[in-house]
């Protein structure tokens, strides 16, 4: 079955120690909205550091808690590469997503 954007949890190992657990649980509250705020982000072609930059000017919070959103949402299909350019946050070569059937 596969997951939505909604029931999306990341999984942490029973071996994680405690504060790795503590820290995925706090996430996991959060992460729907994050996955959403992201994908409001790709809706124009851009990285996942560019996107993550965007989502911490409109919302505040961490680059790095948003740009790992991204593998999620690649994960679930609702976002797809459309190639690569340079990224205008590192200014390396990086690929371009955008939300999956956008023009």
């Amino acid at each position: 079955m596969q997951q939505s954007l909604f029931n999306y949890k990341p999984i942490h190992r029973q071996t994680d120690p405690s504060t790795s657990r503590e820290g995925a649980e706090h996430v996991e509250r959060k992460l729907s909205v994050m996955q959403c705020r992201m994908m409001d982000s790709f809706c124009r072609p851009s990285t996942a550091n560019e996107a993550a930059e965007l989502c911490v000017a409109w919302y505040g919070g961490s680059h790095e808690t948003y740009r790992k959103r991204k593998g999620e949402l690649e994960k679930l299909g609702l976002i797809e590469c459309v190639g690569k350019r340079k990224c205008r946050v590192t200014g390396r070569s990086a690929e371009v997503f955008r939300v999956r059937g956008e023009q």
